[in-house]
């Protein structure tokens, strides 16, 4: 089966003035627009690649810009590839078959949001297992092994993504945390965790998020910084690495959800967002060594039926705007 590939880093960030308070529905932001970009260059009819033994992709990434890291969908024998770009017809390795085995995982989700050769994880859903692995380990000539695993806590947004910041801590997103008061008592919607933090027992709240929240998660290692990129709202939140917020970027549609509840029964309620929208801002990102990149679908109707062109926004690790790269398809 053909696949079209495209190659793209993927997402966005910045830097910029002074240390306050986290309180979502009255922050100071800095706001930006389209033409705020250095440059808007168009991307259109992009060259086809045809990979003949690729399985049922879900996640593509680039390291090294020479290795292509393929995350599959968990109907695969392999939930994970590694292709050489200077040799696409086969892959280099196939690792990590479905199963229950110790070198077997039952879905296997890509966090590699960076081409640097830092360790990243292999998460599986069904289990709550994070498995941290390393380039140079997978290209070695044996059978898959991670480096160590753990889990995570179920106090994480399944719309959010686990975000290592040491070989013993990481952060996520509170699955119940929304910015407003109505519907969510939570105040700070990042909290760090131990790797080997025993799971305690959370207050369960009787709204369902998961149509109305999310938020991607990228370390950022040159600054040391924990960028929180929303898929709903057009805001980057950007903190230090004790989680106080530094700077919040807003652009460039500068969109103000509203919501409304839907009891689904007297225990639970479902949270929608109001006039029957759904928002879809932010959907991707990737870190370089200089700059960082932003997938941005920018609806306020997200049809995934219908899906529009995105754009990718190129910045750099100061927060500078310098290049808006408008797709002539989603992505």
């Amino acid at each position: 089966m053909n696949y079209r590939i495209i190659f793209l880093c993927c997402i966005l960030f910045c830097s910029y003035g002074c240390k306050q308070t986290y309180q979502e529905e009255s922050e100071s932001v800095l706001k930006f627009v389209r033409t705020d970009f250095r440059e808007t260059i168009y991307l259109n009819e992009p060259k086809e690649i045809i990979i003949e033994d690729l399985l049922n992709v879900a996640v593509l990434r680039v390291m090294r810009d020479s290795i292509l890291v393929v995350g599959n969908q968990p109907n695969c024998e392999y939930l994970l590839e590694l292709y050489s770009l200077n040799n696409i017809c086969k892959p280099l390795k196939q690792l990590v078959r479905k199963g229950t085995g110790p070198s077997e995982m039952i879905s296997c989700v890509l966090g590699l949001y960076g081409n640097d050769d830092r360790n990243f994880l292999l998460t599986d859903y069904n289990t709550g297992i994070c498995n941290v692995v390393n380039m140079n380990v997978l290209l070695k000539d044996s059978p898959f092994e991670p480096l160590y695993k753990f889990k995570y806590s179920s106090e994480i947004s399944d719309n959010s993504n686990v975000c290592m910041v040491n070989d013993s801590s990481y952060v996520g997103y509170n699955r119940w945390y929304l910015p407003n008061s109505k519907f969510s008592s939570i105040g700070q919607p990042l909290s760090y965790y131990k790797c080997d933090a025993n799971e305690e027992k959370i207050e369960v709240s009787p709204y369902y998020m998961d149509i109305v929240n999310g938020c991607g998660l990228l370390y950022n290692y040159v600054k040391g910084q924990i960028w929180g990129i929303e898929n709903h709202r057009d805001l980057i939140h950007i903190y230090d690495d004790s989680l106080q917020l530094i700077n919040t970027l807003m652009g460039p549609d500068h969109y103000l959800p509203q919501y409304e509840d839907e009891p689904l029964d007297p225990q639970n309620v479902v949270v929608r967002f109001a006039d029957r929208r759904n928002y879809r801002t932010y959907c991707d990102y990737y870190l370089t060594s200089k700059h960082v990149y932003l997938v941005y679908a920018g609806t306020d109707s997200y049809d995934d039926m219908n899906l529009n062109p995105v754009e990718i926004f190129k910045l750099d690790h100061e927060g500078n705007l310098l290049y808006n790269y408008k797709m002539d398809r989603y992505l």
